[in-house]
């Protein structure tokens, strides 16, 4: 992970304390979080799952196929609809032919189609 793939508000988890931390500032080299650390990188992407899927605000649906099955929808709060890969037993969304495992990247998913911020629901 680089500086150059995240914004101001990231969310991650610290790996010790397993608190949420976010980004608090960007420099050319270094990347500055909210939390406290000791001499050495502790701070984890947040897979995405059920639990954060709505805790930022999103919504499920379950549509039926034409071969009656059903396929599990996330919606964001601007309604589009992206389809969950689940088959693995771990939730990422798959948009633009990339995958997205993580509530990071989720968050610059939305800031780059909507211009604003994706963040815990209070």
């Amino acid at each position: 992970m680089t500086a150059k793939e995240l914004r101001l508000g990231n969310l991650f988890i610290e790996e010790n304390t397993k608190e949420i931390i976010s980004v608090i500032g960007l420099e050319k080299d270094r990347i500055i979080f909210s939390g406290m650390f000791l001499d050495k990188w502790q701070a984890l992407p947040i897979e995405l799952n059920k639990e954060w899927f709505k805790k930022l605000g999103m919504t499920y649906y379950s549509l039926p196929t034409k071969s009656n099955r059903s396929v599990g929808y996330y919606t964001l709060k601007f309604g589009n609809i992206f389809k969950i890969n689940n088959s693995d037993g771990n939730y990422s969304f798959i948009n633009f032919r990339k995958e997205i495992k993580y509530v990071h990247q989720l968050q610059n998913l939305y800031f780059a189609l909507t211009n604003e911020e994706l963040t815990l629901n209070k």
